[in-house]
């Protein structure tokens, strides 16, 4: 297996489309499947983010996203956690997310290689940028404890969330800080 990292638009379909097919042999079909999204899971952040794809044997089998941003509230569903008004950052920050890996290969280290990956990214770019902040479902929260995070707000379930997963999981805002 191996990492591959790319910035922008390039590989943007494919990965867009990959999201899309993870989601659909999850429990989150329902929500994210290809009759809801016929071209793919993609936001206002993909442009500008760096994503990071695992592939197998050129089969790509897993995909994650790690963007640059200036303000909290550049996060998609942030308005999920009312606690963001207090402790907005005014320094710039990594945003953390996309996780995605196939069906056939979780529980194989791809979703930890990707996780890996991006903190070896972030300490390589330092650029003075000292948080990195991420939403998560409930089952990621062990997995990026591990990696230094800890929880801010938990959101629980809400009917009337914007946030997809929210009617089936509670969500947690979760940080961490990077050595510089």
């Amino acid at each position: 297996m191996k990492v591959e990292i790319t910035y922008g638009q390039e590989n943007l379909d494919k990965i867009a489309r990959f999201r899309v097919f993870c989601y659909e042999h999850s429990p989150y079909s329902e929500k994210i499947n290809f009759k809801n999204y016929p071209d793919g899971l993609t936001d206002e952040l993909d442009h500008k983010s760096y994503h990071f794809l695992v592939y197998s044997a050129e089969k790509l089998i897993g995909s994650a996203r790690l963007t640059l941003l200036n303000r909290l509230a550049e996060i998609p569903y942030i308005q999920e956690f009312d606690s963001v008004a207090e402790i907005d950052s005014e320094e710039p920050f990594w945003f953390y997310s996309r996780l995605a890996v196939d069906q056939s290969f979780r529980m194989n280290g791809v979703g930890r290689m990707l996780d890996e990956s991006r903190f070896d990214f972030m300490e390589s770019k330092k650029k003075s940028v000292r948080e990195v902040w991420m939403i998560a479902k409930e089952w990621r929260v062990p997995q990026l404890i591990k990696l230094g995070c800890h929880v801010v707000q938990i959101q629980g379930q809400s009917p009337e969330s914007v946030y997809p997963f929210s009617t089936l999981d509670d969500i947690y805002l979760l940080k961490a800080s990077i050595e510089l």
